[in-house]
């Protein structure tokens, strides 16, 4: 019954995406084969995931056995899955070591690797259109050829994996760095740790953990810590950004120079943030990152010159981070 229910309710998901998907948009099913018993509810959410992310890429899904101009099947290859996607000129393949659907984070990365390998069935596709002669018919019925093409000789999609091995994290990721706030006319340098993890195919959870200080005429510290939610789009070559907003505390901490004791005044902070990142080598990559918000407060010892006059903040910085 649990599984019946999951297969229709995938059926009404490719239905209702077929709806929505412009009139030329190109045709593709989703065949998952089940790698063991009792492994239906993963699965199910697999399907819908995939289904939903090649229709906001731009595909028309039809159910397996339809009208398909991409057939795309997903095979359990231990530890990893096989992907293969078939046109009627070839057939590309990609396999995905140690990945297991029952885990979140690696059925995004099967989702985005499968995506991935739909566009480039997609685009051989019409480039074997392209070089067909004028008024010769388009090979829409002929079988696909016995030798595969993989994805190790063809080249690889900017989006998730370069030829260098570089690609855009898909799950948990952390990075640390230094950079620049600035508070009214102050500069002052500023130190950060952050997280983000994947909530789905472009959406993420981040939290962030920050702290800069000044020695004028007195001296001052200010920790932040900061949650939010952002959106990621890869734009090729290892290459992608993030925008998002995040919300959190300042503490700020003086004392005059010379005396004793700090002071403590708590402050909040709500930050548009905007991050570019460029993948270097495997789980490994560079960041910058760009935020700018206002306190609610405008939180100050006795108002020094040194101090910020505005409520409003800006900082950026570099940074690696580690996926």
């Amino acid at each position: 019954m649990r599984r019946g229910g999951c297969f229709v309710l995938f059926i009404m998901l490719v239905a209702a995406a077929a709806q929505a998907a412009p009139a030329d948009a190109a045709r593709v099913s989703v065949e998952i084969e089940a790698p063991v018993a009792g492994n239906e509810a993963p699965l199910a959410r697999l399907r819908e995931q995939l289904a939903a992310r090649l229709l906001e890429e731009g595909f028309a899904v039809v159910p397996e056995g339809g009208d398909a101009e991409i057939v795309l099947r997903l095979a359990p290859r231990a530890p990893g899955w096989l992907l293969r996607a078939v046109v009627p000129t070839e057939t590309l393949e990609r396999e995905v070591a140690d990945c297991a659907v029952e885990r979140a984070e690696e059925r995004l990365e099967l989702v985005q690797k499968a995506t991935e390998l739909a566009r480039k069935a997609l685009h051989a596709r019409a480039v074997s259109e392209a070089a067909l002669p004028p008024g010769a018919a388009s090979p829409a019925g002929a079988a696909p050829p016995a030798t595969a093409v993989t994805l190790r000789e063809a080249r690889r999609s900017a989006t998730s994996t370069s030829a260098t091995g570089r690609r855009v994290p898909a799950g948990r990721e952390l990075s640390a760095g230094a950079g620049v706030l600035a508070q009214g006319t102050e500069l002052q340098p500023l130190a950060r740790l952050a997280g983000r993890a994947a909530l789905g195919p472009r959406l993420g959870l981040d939290v962030a953990l920050g702290m800069t200080g000044a020695t004028t005429a007195y001296r001052l510290l200010e920790e932040q810590a900061l949650v939010g939610l952002s959106g990621r789009l890869a734009a090729g070559g290892g290459l992608w950004f993030d925008a998002g907003a995040e919300v959190g505390l300042l503490v700020h901490e003086y004392r005059a120079i010379g005396g004793s004791g700090w002071a403590t005044v708590p402050d909040e902070v709500a930050l548009l943030t905007f991050r570019s990142g460029l993948a270097m080598a495997p789980h490994l990559g560079l960041e910058l990152s760009v935020a700018a918000g206002l306190r609610t407060h405008d939180a100050r010892p006795q108002t020094p010159e040194s101090w910020a006059t505005s409520g409003y903040l800006v900082q950026g910085g570099l940074g690696v981070i580690v996926y």
